[in-house]
């Protein structure tokens, strides 16, 4: 299991893990498919998550970034491959990963955001993947697989080259696009469409992808 250490940064403690700590398997699997944006919750699109200094109470997220109980997240718009997404969302984001979804309500926060950030219709990349090649599911951030809202019929493992995996972006509802023409800033009490789902897709794929950071309560990214 890759091993988590701790990143300064700008007076905060970022937990990370470093490139070369991913799973060799990973890496492989990447290397066998092609390129798919990635949405870093780091979509290019990506939201990016980090684990904050432990014992500090509540997330201060920098501009830009949204927050969420002990994490922030932000958007990426940039089309990657999985395993470039997750480097990138490393690299750039001070340790940060694609992101990891471990709960329902997570997951409809996420859908507004996207709702009302992305553009495309394309879908983003996060942190889950089956590096073994044998549905044994894994966060980037070596997290719980405790939650997951697959589409209808998914994991399907198309073609025998699906191992990792993505979110579709849901449709803007009534509300969502009256906020948006009001010019008023979204919030993550304003929930107001479906969940997104997850669907398998080839890790060569190039997608955006979210990256997110936050406390060590939850070991340390969604790209979207």
């Amino acid at each position: 299991m890759p091993r988590v250490r701790p990143v300064s940064h700008a007076g905060c403690t970022w937990t990370g893990l470093a490139p070369e700590q991913l799973p060799s398997e990973t890496i492989r699997g990447s290397e066998k498919m092609g390129p798919v944006a990635y949405f870093s919750l780091c979509l290019l699109g990506c939201l990016i998550f980090n684990p904050l200094l432990e014992g500090v109470q509540g997330v201060a997220c920098p501009r830009s970034w949204l927050p969420f109980h002990d994490s922030c997240y932000r958007y990426v718009p940039q089309e990657k491959t999985w395993m470039e997404a997750e480097a990138d969302c490393q690299n750039h984001w001070h340790g940060a990963h694609l992101i990891s979804i471990h709960s329902a309500e997570e997951n409809n926060i996420l859908a507004d955001y996207m709702k009302w950030n992305l553009t495309k219709n394309s879908p983003v990349w996060i942190g889950l993947s089956d590096p073994m090649e044998d549905q044994s599911w894994r966060w980037t951030d070596e997290s719980p697989v405790s939650f997951r809202a697959w589409e209808k019929g998914q994991p399907n493992n198309q073609n025998s080259n699906e191992h990792c995996v993505v979110l579709e972006r849901p449709g803007k509802s009534v509300n969502q696009t009256h906020m948006h023409l009001q010019g008023e800033p979204w919030q993550p009490s304003d929930h107001t469409g479906p969940e997104i789902r997850s669907r398998l897709a080839p890790c060569s794929s190039l997608f955006p992808a979210p990256c997110w950071e936050g406390s060590q309560e939850r070991p340390p990214c969604m790209t979207w």
